[in-house]
């Protein structure tokens, strides 16, 4: 079946490296996005400075010296620089750790493609221009292996965020170093064997790295298609390519070709979808209708007798703590978000706490909690049922009902506003930072900036 998005052209792979060396403007409203998910990176990277996962990630890779030519900072540290794969893969973990970061398809874009390219741009003393054009040309790239593909690559147990992230990160740190479109595509076919991550570990410490890890790889590919290592031309489109190898059900599509000439813009359909709340992104709509039927019921939970949820199966199988009893296991729970929604109307980092998890009334609340689960799926998203939906029963036989919740708050259809946005980066960088009003005027306006390594200066801490 022809691909929907493309004109014949080049193959895929030759065709997205041809995009990424020659890449030179997009669209301005690429741009606005791809600066949306950057500046609410940047704060979760400096608010994870002092997570247990990125403290033993920085301990173990991220005081690698430096090269005789320049380092890349680690945290945004002028203090601390390390080889541009280390703190990529540092940086990258810090993004992920607390399941903040902005996603699309399943995936988590500014995790992978903001470390792997500030290491570089860091070196290169490139411009606010030149990172936020290689971001959009490296989810582009991302988009184009998620749109060929009609099944969700979750249900074989990957996690799309370490499967294509260093492939995206690959062609994006290629177009920031403006290499050549033989290079770049070399850069794609090594990528392509540095990949992985199993979402049998969410709920742990190491789901962070893969985001750390993606980043990481698609820096080492790009330096070692630079020194020459040669890959095969059709690493992703070949009959036993990357591509047809991680297919759930053999659907993708792996014949039609890429013309670099005309690329679809999927960052002008999808946009970016901002995270409300440090969980896995399947449980937000969940979050969302239970803070609604409180608000529209003035609900007490205390009276609240059943549970009835109606999510998607696949959802249900990467949330799958039932019981949860600390915050890395609250993060993929069901059970968690509608008791959280239902507590405090929110599930954020003050309700991700041992004592509030294992509380009278979290604990009473996620033991009648029962989970529907739907087939169905989401046109826009493999990942989703259409729709989420939560029913009360309550102690004097009352049953309350939430409408059917297709978007989250924060979803690149149900947007925040400008404000919101603000305030999260604040809420994330106050008491990190000594100035974070500077930096998030400059993040606000990174086209101007002319180096990109100015953002050092700007983060010294409180």
């Amino acid at each position: 079946m022809p691909h929907p998005h493309q004109q014949s052209g080049p193959g895929l792979t030759e065709g997205l490296a041809t995009f990424a060396a020659s890449c030179t403007h997009v669209p301005a409203k690429a741009s606005d996005v791809a600066k949306t998910g950057i500046v609410n990176a940047i704060g979760l990277m400096l608010a994870a400075r002092t997570d247990p996962a990125v403290v033993v990630t920085n301990q173990t890779i991220g005081h690698t010296e430096a090269s005789p030519t320049g380092g890349a900072s680690v945290l945004l540290s002028s203090a601390h620089l390390a080889r541009p794969t280390d703190a990529a893969f540092v940086n990258g973990t810090a993004v992920h750790a607390f399941a903040m970061d902005d996603v699309i398809w399943g995936c988590h874009p500014s995790a992978v493609l903001l470390p792997a390219i500030l290491a570089e741009a860091e070196r290169i003393q490139a411009s606010g221009a030149d990172v936020l054009r290689a971001w959009v040309v490296g989810y582009e790239v991302l988009g184009e292996m998620v749109a060929r593909e009609p099944d969700s690559l979750h249900s074989t147990g990957w996690h799309p965020t370490g499967l294509l992230g260093a492939i995206a990160a690959a062609a994006a740190v290629s177009n920031l170093l403006k290499t050549p479109a033989e290079t770049a595509r070399r850069a794609i076919a090594i990528a392509a064997s540095f990949t992985g991550g199993a979402s049998v570990n969410f709920g742990t410490q190491t789901k962070a790295l893969h985001a750390g890890r993606a980043a990481s790889a698609g820096v080492l590919a790009v330096q070692l298609a630079q020194a020459g290592l040669t890959a095969t031309p059709r690493a992703l489109e070949a009959d036993n390519g990357f591509l047809k190898m991680i297919s759930p059900e053999g659907n993708v599509d792996i014949t039609s070709g890429f013309n670099p000439d005309t690329p679809p813009w999927h960052i002008l359909k999808h946009g970016i979808c901002i995270k409300q709340y440090p969980l896995c992104y399947t449980l937000h709509r969940l979050v969302d209708a239970a803070a609604s039927l409180v608000d529209l019921h003035s609900i007490q939970p205390q009276q609240v007798k059943e549970i009835d949820v109606w999510l998607g199966t696949k959802q249900a199988t990467l949330a799958h703590h039932t019981s949860p009893q600390d915050a890395l296991q609250a993060k993929y729970s069901v059970e968690f978000s509608v008791a959280s929604g239902l507590v405090s109307q929110t599930a954020g980092l003050a309700q991700l706490t041992p004592e509030y998890i294992r509380s009278e009334a979290m604990q009473s609340l996620m033991k009648v909690t029962r989970r529907h689960l739907m087939s169905e799926q989401s046109e826009e998203d493999p990942l989703f049922a259409p729709y989420d939906k939560i029913r009360l029963l309550m102690a004097d036989g009352t049953v309350v009902e939430s409408e059917e919740v297709r978007y989250p708050r924060g979803h690149a259809k149900n947007p925040l506003t400008e404000d919101m946005q603000r305030r999260q980066f604040m809420e994330s960088v106050t008491g990190v930072i000594a100035d974070p009003e500077a930096l998030y005027h400059a993040l606000s306006n990174m086209e101007d900036i002319a180096d990109i390594s100015r953002l050092r200066q700007l983060c010294n801490a409180a």
